[in-house]
């Protein structure tokens, strides 16, 4: 008789492993994956597989992100058509537990050689991914950090990097308390076959928009420039490009450029090391991305100032000369020279690095490479847009302006004619270019000190090397906001006493009456300092005894202007026109209403505001000037006085007429009309003349 004894059953499959060193939660209890017979298909009556098609559309209505990706990855994959697992769950436990609790060197070995040989295959990454390779291969690189095997990292490192293509495992990694610290000593290790690895695995974990951030904050940026001191063979050039698009990458986010700027202290620095690295110039790509990250940097101001305190200023100088040595220039060097250009340019819009630009002297070479023509003696206009750029920036400064006329600013635009030029960048920077230029001799106060004669030597340089023949030539366009502009500066060029004859043209005349009529108190007062500045000199009162400038001046001296400055310039205007020892000159200002609006303007000269009262001393002057004309002054105000009379009796006729009938009011209204009419032939100004002093002899 046999007896059986009944032993309790275990289940092998519940059984947890232990506990992971590296922080990676267990993975979830999963039964093994037996092999099931399928379902006999069922046909439809047209003869299609209907349980097939039902099974396709639960699959694709099930994907996970991680089998989206295992699918593009098959894809791409080059080799046998379909993919399947050389693995399941259980046969992984073993190599598990060896990564974590074996402390043989070449048990760890042979582990880390097996996760990196199935990971290779593209159908074993789900599988790994769900039993934990990921935490056994941070297990098995941190195991080696007391005595360095560089089997265990070389392929740990790489079963890292193919399980991070996943997007689970990516997460993973991050969220990993020595995720990143165990990324960061894969990328310090000296092994030629590693680095590789290295890259490619933080451009995978990269791919994440949240990692972008976090890898910058724990020390990535520096830790990548570290990387890139290593490389210094020449076979390792296109690791060099891939790190330099790890930077780029790393520096997109505004975060991360302030991060970089102002809490990484050593990371700019760092960065500056690069510039002088040996294969730059041999290494196109290499140097390409290298620019294109400063420039993605420089984007902040806080950047800007990092890169000028450690002079990157002189290395791309160097690289500007020799991009452009060769002639004519290929296209590979013209990339080059707009990306250094467009440098230039990001770190010329902060106003605090104009002063150290221009120490660097950086104009000659800006200037002899901004205006190079080629074959056919033709101006390269993306170059000289750039160079515009900068050198308007530039020019804010005065210090820049000796330099930029001395190599012959001014020449290149008067002798392309940029400021006419059908690019509207183009004609903007050139004109502003003038403005700046002209502007250079500050504005007095008002009111003025003084008046002496002053000469400035700058002026006549510009002048010399065809200034006027650009501005004229921008007042004779059709654009408005660029004759304002020009005004502006030659308000400027008027403080000078020879160029008052030389601006006395009729290009500016036309230009300030075609301006003087918007309604901006800047603009009003530029015009009216212009035709002051104009009426100094002798030689121009031909041309501003012209009604249109008489009548404008007018306008800035009548009651209804409310700006203290423009009735300013308009009393002093007069006073020098009046001071002209001509006759006929006095008589026309006299016809024009001048004096009465001066002798309102008169009364405040003991006012205590300084303007008001050189206004007022101004007009006291004119009318002194004017004083033979006093009894016709005289008849005007009687005049004025018998017309506000006679307006008065029309309003209280127009009164009566009301209440009369509407024939009567028709013949009394024909009646007065006819007798205003007769009035008015009689009563000419001649007459009134000839009555008031009639009366006065008698």
């Amino acid at each position: 008789m046999l007896v059986t004894r009944k032993t309790q059953s275990v289940n092998v499959k519940l059984k947890l492993r232990p506990k992971t060193a590296q922080g990676i939660k267990n993975p979830p209890i999963r039964t093994p994956s037996r092999p099931q017979l399928a379902p006999c298909p069922s046909f439809s009556p047209k003869g299609k597989n209907t349980n097939a098609n039902k099974q396709s559309t639960t699959d694709e209505n099930y994907t996970t992100p991680d089998q989206t990706r295992i699918l593009k990855l098959t894809k791409h994959t080059t080799g046998a058509k379909t993919h399947h697992p050389d693995i399941n769950f259980d046969d992984l436990r073993p190599l598990i537990d060896i990564a974590y609790w074996s402390s043989f060197g070449e048990v760890r070995r042979d582990t880390a050689s097996a996760f990196c040989t199935l990971s290779k295959n593209v159908a074993n990454l789900e599988i790994l991914a769900d039993s934990g390779a990921l935490g056994a291969a941070l297990a098995l690189i941190a195991g080696t950090k007391s005595s360095m095997d560089l089997v265990i990292l070389r392929d740990s490192a790489e079963t890292i990097a193919q399980l991070i293509q996943l997007p689970s495992m990516q997460r993973k990694l991050l969220a990993a308390p020595t995720g990143l610290s165990t990324v960061f000593s894969i990328l310090r290790v000296a092994d030629i076959e590693t680095k590789p690895t290295a890259i490619r695995l933080v451009l995978r974990l990269l791919e994440l928009p949240e990692a972008n951030l976090l890898f910058v904050k724990e020390g990535g940026f520096f830790a990548i420039l570290q990387f890139m001191q290593t490389l210094t063979c020449r076979r390792d050039m296109k690791l060099k490009r891939s790190a330099t698009t790890i930077l780029q990458r790393l520096a997109i986010p505004e975060s991360n450029r302030l991060f970089i700027a102002e809490d990484d202290g050593d990371s700019i620095p760092q960065f500056c090391k690069l510039l002088h690295d040996p294969y730059l110039e041999i290494d196109a790509g290499f140097r390409k991305a290298l620019l294109q990250c400063i420039l993605v940097l420089s984007q902040t101001k806080q950047a800007t100032r990092r890169f000028m305190e450690c002079s990157v200023a002189p290395a791309l100088l160097f690289m500007l000369t020799t991009a452009a040595s060769s002639t004519p220039i290929k296209a590979n060097d013209m990339h080059v020279i707009q990306l250094i250009l467009t440098i230039f340019e990001q770190f010329s819009m902060d106003n605090r690095q104009t002063l150290p630009l221009i120490q660097h002297d950086i104009i000659p070479t800006l200037m002899a490479i901004g205006f190079s023509t080629n074959d056919q003696h033709q101006l390269e206009e993306p170059l000289a847009l750039k160079t515009l750029s900068i050198l308007t920036q530039l020019c804010k400064r005065t210090e820049a302006h000796a330099i930029v006329l001395n190599l012959g600013i001014v020449d290149r635009i008067s002798q392309f004619k940029l400021f006419l030029s059908k690019e509207q960048e183009l004609r903007t920077y050139s004109i502003a270019l003038l403005v700046a230029l002209g502007q250079s001799i500050p504005l007095p106060l008002h009111p003025r000190p003084s008046y002496a004669i002053i000469d400035h030597t700058f002026h006549m340089d510009l002048v010399a090397r065809g200034y006027l023949y650009c501005a004229f030539g921008v007042l004779s366009s059709t654009d408005q906001e660029a004759k304002v502009h020009i005004l502006y500066a030659l308000q400027h060029l008027s403080e000078s006493d020879n160029m008052r004859i030389l601006l006395c043209r009729p290009p500016v005349i036309e230009a300030i009456l075609s301006t003087s009529t918007l309604k901006d108190f800047e603009i009003v007062t530029c015009c009216a300092k212009l035709l002051g500045d104009l009426a100094l000199r002798r030689e121009n009162f031909s041309m501003l005894l012209d009604s249109r400038i008489i009548l404008f001046l007018l306008k800035c001296i009548a009651p209804s202007s409310r700006n203290e400055n423009i009735k300013y310039e308009g009393a002093r205007a007069f006073a020098s026109l009046a001071a002209v020892d001509s006759s006929a000159a006095r008589e026309r200002l006299v016809a024009a209403g001048v004096v009465t609006f001066l002798m309102r303007l008169a009364k405040h000269y003991e006012c205590e505001i300084p303007i008001i009262k050189a206004t007022a001393e101004f007009a006291r002057t004119t009318i002194q000037f004017l004083r033979h004309d006093a009894a016709a002054l005289r008849i005007q105000k009687i005049m004025r006085n018998w017309r506000a009379k006679h307006i008065a009796e029309d309003v209280r006729e127009a009164a009566m007429l009301t209440l009369m009938s509407p024939r009567r009011r028709r013949f009394q209204q024909v009646a007065m009309r006819a007798t205003r009419l007769a009035q008015e032939a009689q009563d000419t100004q001649e007459t009134i003349q000839s009555k008031y002093l009639v009366k006065k002899t008698i």
